[in-house]
């Protein structure tokens, strides 16, 4: 099939839809500067790579934003030498924090580079933007419009659908299949995501989200042969290290080369600023190799570690220390 545009919906992403919990993210900037979401003012969050074109393309086009909170989160291994590059640039005038282990994007589910984030003073995640479309400038106003109350939910889809059928680059049609397939993934339906990701990768075969999401869909589908290949291909350029470990990982595991597949994964754990996945992972290993108790712990941390678990333990703590 021959694409010469394509037409999308973007989703309104926020807490209140998808019954996620209230964003809540801190850093500090490369400055020395305190920064921290939700705030008090809607926030704007740009995720970029160093040296990719897609994020330089936007960088040179950084809307000049007011009343709100914006803040450019560079990943990958050079994040920590650019960033400081460009703020002692003054190249960029926003807060730039470096977000060498992918910490940052892992937390706020970011898959694709550039991927701009609009929070809500409440904390809700109003858009989520991957690539760099032609619309962009106009969807970014449309979802901090929403974000600060100014426009409903209904009229941000109207102004949204206005700018849908556009023609764009095959990075930005890629982006795109990505950002579908995520969610499609996260609904469990994991053929039509690789429906999906088959058809961004014809617009960029080397596309590094698309083939470590399709690697993911390959593995839950159990064509293991197939997910192998795309493993054994893959590297951690633009994609978080750990995630490349973790499908080595459950490669190994559907291979019953489980003494393997423990090594990798106690290493994700230790290595990895997001483990949950990897706990999870390693509690498998445990449980086929008959290791009962790992197995539980292993679970208990994977748990620990997801969002519901950190507010559980956070309710659960007692506000002062026994007394001895």
């Amino acid at each position: 099939m021959r694409w010469t545009c394509v037409t999308f919906t973007v989703l309104v992403l926020g807490a209140a839809a998808l019954g996620a919990a209230p964003v809540q993210w801190s850093a500090t900037d490369v400055r020395g500067a305190s920064v921290r979401v939700p705030s008090s003012q809607p926030a704007v969050l740009v995720f970029v790579l160093p040296q990719q074109p897609l994020s330089a393309s936007l960088l040179q086009q950084l809307p000049q934003l007011s009343q709100v909170q914006a803040v450019l989160i560079v990943s990958g291994k050079e994040a920590a030498a650019t960033a400081k590059q460009w703020a002692d640039a003054k190249k960029i005038a926003w807060p730039v924090v470096a977000d060498p282990d992918y910490a940052a994007s892992g937390q706020l589910a970011v898959h694709a580079w550039p991927t701009t984030l609009v929070i809500s003073p409440e904390g809700q995640q109003i858009g989520h933007l991957a690539g760099l479309p032609k619309s962009y400038g106009r969807d970014l106003d449309s979802y901090i419009a929403h974000a600060a109350g100014r426009i409903d939910a209904a009229t941000l889809q109207r102004r949204l659908q206005e700018h849908q059928t556009i023609v764009d680059s095959p990075q930005q049609m890629a982006d795109r299949h990505l950002a579908v397939a995520m969610r499609l993934m996260d609904k469990g339906l994991a053929a039509q995501a690789k429906a999906e990701l088959q058809a961004g990768l014809k617009h960029q075969p080397e596309h590094p989200g698309l083939r470590l999401a399709m690697a993911d869909v390959l593995l839950l589908l159990r064509e293991h042969e197939e997910a192998a290949r795309m493993v054994a291909q893959l590297d951690d350029k633009g994609a978080p290290p750990w995630r490349v470990k973790i499908l080595q990982a459950r490669v190994l595991m559907a291979q019953d080369k489980l003494d393997e597949a423990k090594q990798i994964l106690q290493s994700c754990v230790r290595l990895n600023p997001d483990p949950a996945e990897a706990w999870y992972q390693l509690g498998i290993v445990h449980q086929r190799a008959q290791e009962w108790s790992a197995a539980a712990a292993a679970y208990r941390q994977a748990f620990e570690h997801t969002p519901a678990g950190r507010r559980l333990a956070a309710s659960t703590e007692p506000a002062t220390q026994p007394a001895p």
